[in-house]
């Protein structure tokens, strides 16, 4: 059933960065977990639409920084002063574990929500939903599954990703009809193996009453590159979670 605009209040970008959609596996054999197989992204997955993100779109877009700005729909290009205000002529927020990334958000004129505790996951969903009412643009990085990954910790890698599918991204969920679309991507991708990002192709996934099930069932590279959403760049995200709102001015003819 499709939901009234009126009681759709915002949007929600989750960005899981370092985060592998391969299946991460211990060097004793034991059964390697694959985020596709997580209970709360495989829903969104299989109810919602998918693609993948360039991550390559421009080259401000390589530095960790520029990526996440690029998210909260800053051109790679940008040569003058540039703010999430101005282009959308709404209100957005983020919440972030990245100590650089802050920064350049807020210069980018999102305002810092500040979770009390930003290792607890359900915590930081609980203050993004009660910001909803007052900003039509969440952005949440959270980096914690990716610098484990980074220093080779696939025990904690595993139970960091099981956190944030159970307590973050099933809290989002669970704000029912509040939320007109969430998204996760992984933004890059860090292997357990080697500890080196993957600055590559990245899936994405867009969850709402709004969207259409496009048939996609894993969350991975290869089943979202056949998704509905086709090939985006970065700053196309928050178009595209703007306009499940009605807040994207559509071009005369």
């Amino acid at each position: 059933m499709t939901m009234a605009m009126s009681e759709q209040r915002g949007s929600i970008l989750l960005v899981l960065g370092g985060v592998s959609t391969r299946p991460i596996a211990s060097i004793d054999g034991s059964t390697p977990l694959e985020i596709a197989s997580l209970p709360s992204i495989h829903r969104i997955t299989s109810e919602g639409a998918s693609g993948m993100v360039d991550l390559f779109a421009g080259p401000s877009t390589v530095a960790l920084p520029g990526l996440i700005a690029a998210y909260a729909g800053s051109p790679a290009d940008q040569s003058g002063p540039w703010s999430f205000s101005g282009e959308f002529n709404t209100r957005g927020a983020f919440a972030s574990d990245a100590s650089d990334v802050g920064p350049v958000l807020e210069a980018a004129g999102l305002d810092r929500l500040d979770p009390s505790d930003l290792s607890d996951f359900a915590g930081i969903g609980r203050t993004v939903i009660d910001a909803i009412d007052s900003y039509p643009f969440l952005l949440v990085h959270v980096t914690a599954a990716g610098e484990c990954a980074r220093q080779h910790d696939w025990a904690g890698c595993i139970e960091v990703l099981e956190r944030i599918d159970g307590d973050l991204v099933a809290t989002l969920l669970d704000s029912g009809q509040r939320v007109a679309a969430l998204t996760i991507t992984t933004g890059w991708s860090t292997l357990p193996v080697s500890g080196q990002p993957l600055f590559d192709l990245a899936p994405v996934v867009m969850w709402g009453p709004g969207i259409r099930p496009d048939g996609t069932r894993k969350f991975t590279e290869a089943a979202c590159s056949t998704g509905a959403l086709n090939r985006l760049q970065p700053r196309d995200i928050p178009f595209l979670l703007l306009d499940q709102l009605g807040l994207v001015k559509k071009f005369e003819p």
